[in-house]
């Protein structure tokens, strides 16, 4: 009979064998196993991301054409960013620190308080195929003005809030008239169009006036036009 207390030949060959073989296999698998997990959870990570770091990742890989344009009182930087299909704003502090994310849009103007911009959505990026007006603030707010759809510019008169917005007359064309809204929500026309398109909106300094200019369907300029609030008084200021 063994008695368990005691140490045998046989009981040492048994611990030896354990201590060569089992336990490094044992050891090498479990090793094997959580290198594996290891791998899969930054395989996981670099494909899927988070949040607006995976939506900014994305838009540096397209490598977008990229412009600025300053708020009024220099606090805040718009950064644009285009690509073929898209074209996106952000919003940074003058230290160049991102303070509002990713929105579709591309810029059109700073608020004359330096809180908000406007952004023209194209149809391609609306979720109704429609081109939108919408509003983004530094606060990170983002939504529509209300303005028709298929607008695709417009100037805001800051006293009152009345707009001056261009008005495509059809979905799938540029050619468009001016209207005016004010601040109880009634249009009027100002400009009546031809085959041609109005863009860059901009009231004077006075608020009595708005700029803008006129260009061809194909892209060639015929000038920057005034005229006044009323509609009256069309001019043609320059040739280009």
């Amino acid at each position: 009979m063994v008695k368990w207390n005691e140490v045998t030949w046989y009981s040492r060959l048994g611990a030896m064998i354990l201590f060569i073989g089992v336990v490094p296999t044992l050891s090498f698998f479990i090793g094997m196993q959580f290198q594996q997990f290891i791998y899969t959870t930054d395989q996981y990570t670099a494909s899927s991301g988070t949040g607006q770091e995976q939506t900014d990742s994305k838009m540096e890989e397209k490598n977008p054409s990229k412009q600025e344009s300053a708020s009024p009182d220099g606090r805040y930087i718009a950064e644009i960013y285009s690509t073929e299909e898209t074209t996106d704003t952000y919003i940074e502090d003058n230290e160049r620190n991102k303070i509002v994310g990713r929105h579709a849009g591309s810029f059109v103007s700073w608020f004359l308080d330096s809180k908000k911009l406007l952004l023209y959505v194209a149809d391609t990026q609306s979720p109704d195929g429609k081109r939108h007006m919408y509003i983004l603030t530094t606060a990170g707010k983002y939504y529509d003005t209300g303005l028709p759809a298929n607008t695709y510019d417009a100037a805001y008169r800051e006293s009152d809030g009345t707009i001056a917005y261009t008005l495509a007359r059809t979905s799938g064309g540029d050619a468009a008239d001016i209207f005016i809204r004010d601040m109880n929500g009634d249009d009027r026309l100002l400009v009546k169009g031809d085959e041609n398109i109005f863009i860059r909106l901009a009231w004077s300094p006075d608020g009595k006036k708005i700029s803008f200019e006129k260009d061809t369907l194909a892209g060639n300029s015929l000038g920057t036009w005034e005229v006044n609030e009323d509609g009256t008084g069309l001019t043609r200021l320059n040739e280009n």
